[in-house]
């Protein structure tokens, strides 16, 4: 006699598979769904009031009585998500509107907005500076090399007083150099110093009082002009305050004379056509921290005297106010003024000097001022920064997509409506579309042109990422609190059912949203999470397909298109509108891989997969050849080469076999446990007939003992769990110890949640209506993050009512005013994500099928296909 469990087990492994795919056309993706028909959808989902109308009563049980008088009506969620989208659009409207009128806008101001907006910004409480209207760059010492011209070997020359040193230190740090290179230099801090670093020769010239002739010969050269010199820089007037005597308006005399000669010999080299650097830096005189200083440099460095000095530098100065505007003219380094005068006490050593750190900002910044221009120009800035770059307009190509999508769509969907009657013939017929796909064709255009706008203009503010663990939590409870109030009992008990997939794509989509957003990739034990979600998308993939192809085995050309171009239309789109490429926005590419070995390993001799001995070897099979591809470049080289010549198409080859690699068996994971229950399900049938695989008596075992091996799953399950938050919160190590150890450790954390998730048939059936919702669009979600919620590629953040735009600061009512623009810019990015996901089944068969009939043929759909491939060879060739 059978125990409850086992009946339980039985019953639940009778549907496993039928719950996790439709038939049909709709797979059982990690990201996708790539049905391409409208589905009904319950009411509670959030969706839109359309859909609503439509939608059946919920035969759901919301287990909270709140959120059942919450969605009692079918009309009041629609309303609301409507109503919100509304306003957000307002919002974002009045955000233009303020920005376009903001001092940072650099359409308003170009030759000062550099400065201006690196300039203005805060502080962090880890000595980081963040500007309030722009990303900066971060340099590494091959970039900042480069920038100052090591390939020409080219000289960097700073003189002037120990301020002057401490920020000629910092960018020795900056090229590579090591604090250990120059210990011994300790005792020689009035004397000058000399380095070579990375190509770069940088000499530093103690001059406090600029009045060493040999310096300015140093600097001038002699009758042929200096040596190639990419950036001087000098300061000075500490010395004049503490050494010149006590008459302090003799002193700024004496001081603006010493500069004058510096100018008048710089605007005679320029005259002369022999211009002595790039760029020529005049430092102002940073403030003074006087409750640090010594009692002696109390009485004599006071920051109303130093006042008087920067105002005479400004006085002497032609371009004081403004950039230069030849090369090599003086113009005045106020960036360091404004970050420095924004320090607090414990940013100070002395009152005088400041941190190393600070240090190493203001030259960070310095770079970003003279190196952006042409180190980030054109389509080299993407993912990189939005400070003192210009951003290049559409070029022909993008702009022929815009204006066809733009116009067409609308066009057609015309004619549709006001002549119902046009019958198309002949090739017209071909690309005739629908009233519904040309709607979906709007879409698509109105999101390309969104995307353009806010990631490629300086019309939207973009803010460098700065991790706060407090705003980290905050925002995850913000889909957390919700999600656990949103939960609802269904009736199905399946296990992996439809609906706690859904669930779980979507849960797992606010996490990484959330990730990206905060930049969370710094601490180990968030990326270590992340990565396993990653993984979990994978699992999923390798799950769902293979249940469908082991039960219907159906390996047609259509629902391999299908599949295919759902997961990858929206990334080829934006790959030739944003002008980067379709593996950049990599999760739809890397489910196509292995989905691809699904289809492949599935598809190869499809009879045997009944055999358990040919399926366990195809498994293995498939492995090795996933293996070799992802880790030898012997393998996977000529697949890219072969792309880039056939199809004109450059991806970074490393990267992507690096991002394969890193969940190289979640899939073969998913298709085991997979393969596990359809055994499970017909254990019992084999017994009956004598007929029963290895696998099958396998499952049989499992199911008589299944309480206590239940029982000793749940224990172990939980073990895992816990011992991997403990190694991955205590335990010190980097990514790339976790990247090595991660496609292993993965599986056993995968196979604890899916175990413990799916422990009792009442956990099974319980799900959150808000964490489905997203689900059902998250493929969309995690592409247009790159563009819409972020930008700069998510380097950077999308800033609505910031500083930048709306003024004021990061601290009071300019927290609320950002959080509210954060706000406002998320329910835009989920309302822009949900319009798209709708419109991808029209597009998708419209691309896929066209006119050719609900039943086409294998020929047709191939030589369509083959048509598009063609166009975008073509285009890559002409365009790109």
């Amino acid at each position: 006699m059978e125990d409850t469990s086992t009946s339980l087990l039985n019953k639940d492994t009778a549907r496993v598979s039928m719950e996790l795919t439709d038939m049909g056309t709709q797979s059982h993706s990690p990201v996708v769904n790539t049905q391409t028909t409208n589905r009904t959808v319950d009411p509670n989902a959030l969706i839109s009031p359309t859909t609503v109308k439509k939608a059946a009563k919920p035969a759901a049980t919301p287990v909270f009585v709140s959120y059942s008088v919450f969605t009692q009506s079918s009309k009041r969620v629609g309303l609301l998500w409507l109503g919100l989208r509304l306003a957000a659009v307002c919002c974002l409207f009045v955000s233009l509107f303020m920005r376009v009128f903001s001092k940072h806008y650099a359409g308003l101001l170009p030759s000062e907005a550099c400065s201006t907006a690196l300039g203005d910004g805060h502080w962090s409480p880890k000595f980081q500076w963040f500007p309030s209207s722009c990303a900066i760059a971060k340099y590494n010492p091959k970039q900042t090399a480069t920038c100052l011209g090591a390939k020409e070997s080219a000289r960097v020359v700073a003189f002037g007083d120990s301020s002057m040193r401490a920020v000629f230190n910092a960018l020795r740090l900056k090229l590579g150099a090591k604090k250990s290179d120059f210990a011994n230099e300790a005792d020689k801090k009035h004397q000058d110093l000399t380095s070579d670093v990375a190509g770069v020769h940088l000499q530093f010239l103690w001059d406090p009082f600029l009045n060493r002739t040999d310096v300015m010969d140093l600097v001038f050269g002699g009758a042929d002009g200096p040596p190639k010199t990419s950036l001087v820089i000098f300061s000075a007037g500490s010395w004049f305050l503490r050494y010149g005597g006590p008459d302090q308006r003799a002193e700024t005399d004496k001081f603006g004379e010493a500069v004058s000669a510096i100018n008048n010999r710089i605007n005679s080299a320029i005259e002369a056509q022999k211009p002595v650097s790039d760029v020529f830096f005049a430092r102002l005189i940073p403030p003074f921290r006087e409750s640090l200083l010594s009692n002696e440099r109390k009485l004599v460095l006071k920051n109303s005297l130093r006042h008087d000095y920067n105002a005479k530098l400004f006085s002497l100065v032609k371009n004081g106010q403004y950039a230069a505007t030849r090369k090599g003219e003086l113009q005045l380094g106020k960036i360091g003024l404004h970050i420095l005068t924004s320090t607090s006490d414990d940013m100070s050593l002395d009152g005088l000097h400041y941190i190393p750190q600070v240090d190493a900002i203001e030259v960070e910044l310095l770079l970003n001022q003279i190196c952006n221009g042409q180190q980030f120009s054109g389509l080299k800035m993407q993912g990189k920064t939005s400070c003192c770059v210009a951003y290049t307009g559409p070029r022909a190509g993008v702009w022929i997509i815009f204006l066809v999508t733009i116009l067409f769509g609308p066009a057609v969907y015309y004619l549709h409506k006001k002549h119902s009657s046009f019958d198309p013939v002949g090739a017209v017929k071909l690309i005739y579309p629908t009233v519904q796909t040309s709607y979906a064709i709007l879409i698509l255009a109105l999101t390309l042109i969104s995307c353009r706008l806010v990631d490629r203009t300086h019309l939207f503010v973009k803010v460098n990422k700065e991790f706060n663990t407090a705003e980290f939590i905050i925002m995850n409870l913000i889909w957390i609190v919700p999600g656990f109030w949103s939960l609802r009992m269904g009736s199905d008990t399946t296990f992996l059912n439809r609906e706690q997939t859904d669930e779980w794509k979507g849960w797992m989509q606010f996490a990484i949203l959330v990730y990206h957003f905060t930049g969370g990739s710094k601490v180990i034990p968030i990326y270590s999470v992340i990565r396993v979600m990653v993984a979990s998308y994978l699992f999923m993939t390798g799950f769902g397909h293979f249940t469908f192809f082991y039960k219907k085995g159906d390996f047609g050309l259509l629902r391999l298109a299908r599949v295919l171009v759902r997961l990858n239309l929206l990334s080829i789109a934006l790959s030739y509108t944003m002008e980067t490429d379709t593996l950049f926005y990599y999760f739809g590419p890397l489910v196509s891989f292995w989905f691809l070995i699904v289809y492949a390993m599935m598809g190869i001799y499809s009879a045997g997969n009944a055999n358990s001995s040919v399926l366990v070897g195809k498994l293995v099979f498939s492995g090795v050849l996933a293996y070799a591809f992802t880790h030898f470049e012997a393998v996977y080289g000529p697949f890219f080469k072969a792309c880039e010549v056939f199809l004109g198409v450059r991806w970074n080859a490393k990267e992507a076999a690096f991002r394969l690699a890193l969940d190289q068996w979640a899939v073969h994971f998913g298709m085991f446990c997979a393969w596990i229950m359809i055994s499970i399900q017909s254990a019992e049938k084999s017994a009956v007939s004598g007929e029963a695989s290895w696998v099958e008596h396998a499952s049989m075992r499992l199911v008589a003992h299944w309480a206590a091996v239940k029982q000793w799953l749940l224990i172990a399950s939980g073990l895992v769990l816990g011992v991997y938050a403990f190694v991955i919160t205590f335990v010190p190590f980097g990514k790339e110890t976790n990247n090595a150890y991660h496609p292993y450790m993965s599986l056993l954390v995968l196979g604890a949640f899916v175990v413990l998730r799916n422990a009792t048939p009442d956990m099974r059936r319980t799900t959150s209506m808000l964490w489905r919702w997203i689900g059902g669009f998250s493929l969309e979600t995690f592409i247009l993050q790159y563009h819409v919620w972020m930008g700069i590629d998510t380097y950077g953040l999308v800033d609505l009512f910031g500083p930048g735009v709306a003024g004021g600061s990061y601290s009071g009512g300019g927290v609320v005013l950002r959080w509210f623009g954060v706000g406002v810019s998320s329910v835009l990015f989920l309302g822009l994500s949900q319009w798209m996901s709708d419109a991808s089944g029209p597009l998708v068969e419209a691309v896929v099928v066209g006119a050719l009939g609900k039943k086409p043929e294998a020929r047709d759909i191939a030589m369509r296909l083959g048509v598009w491939i063609f166009i975008m060879v073509l285009w890559n060739y002409v365009f790109v």
